[in-house]
């Protein structure tokens, strides 16, 4: 303890056993606040300079014997205030993020299927086959599911390759989409026929393709091509 730490203070909170506030060589500021906290807790400065708890028989700086006598008035010692409640000040808000799959469902001679959309947003544009998760599903077996509704098209769920996840913000006017995009190769010829989510569906040439794809399927479509 150097000479500018005299002494060594201990302050009780009356309140609790097993709080106690250890402070060293207290300078002026200090101990200015620390006059100002110590009725908080039930702590009063005695005459000659040693802090007094009314609730317990401790001294900041000496004996018992610096204790007031019993009959001194005592304030009751108010409860300390809970701690600050994290969450209900939280004014963070979040996304709703929906999952959806999509199929690029092509021929061995380079024709890949699309469905014309019936339905906002992108209304009458052409688009890659596929939709929304049920609840329990897979973004593979939504990929199926799908594929077969809108196109009439089956495949089995282990005969999709897939191709990645596209999830960017504001790729969907909706709201916050991702989609887990999947290859399905089939045989050329293979019959198709639009469902309640279609208005057509048709077989375009890789190299003669609408002049805009609903979404980013342009990209998906891409990177399901590229060599």
């Amino acid at each position: 303890m150097s000479e500018e730490t005299p002494r060594f203070v201990y302050l009780y909170a009356g309140c609790c056993d097993d709080r106690w506030l250890a402070a060293f060589d207290l300078p002026s500021r200090a101990e200015s606040k620390l006059i100002d906290l110590a009725p908080t807790y039930g702590w009063a400065r005695q005459a000659d300079g040693t802090w007094y708890c009314d609730q317990h028989s401790h001294a900041a700086s000496g004996p018992p014997t610096n204790r007031p006598p019993a009959s001194a008035p005592r304030a009751q010692t108010p409860p300390l205030p809970d701690p600050p409640n994290r969450e209900a000040n939280m004014t963070e808000s979040f996304v709703t993020t929906r999952y959806t799959a999509d199929v690029v469902c092509l021929t061995p001679g380079g024709t890949v299927l699309l469905v014309e959309r019936g339905w906002a947003p992108f209304e009458g544009a052409w688009a890659l086959p596929g939709g929304h998760l049920d609840p329990g599903e897979s973004s593979r077996e939504a990929a199926v599911r799908e594929l077969a509704e809108e196109t009439g098209v089956h495949v089995a769920a282990d005969d999709l390759r897939e191709i990645g996840t596209w999830a960017e913000a504001g790729r969907d006017p909706r709201g916050r989409y991702s989609t887990d995009a999947y290859l399905a190769i089939v045989p050329a010829g293979t019959q198709i026929a639009p469902g309640t989510d279609a208005r057509r569906v048709r077989w375009w040439p890789l190299s003669n393709l609408p002049e805009r794809l609903a979404f980013d399927h342009a990209d998906i479509l891409s990177a399901a091509t590229a060599p």
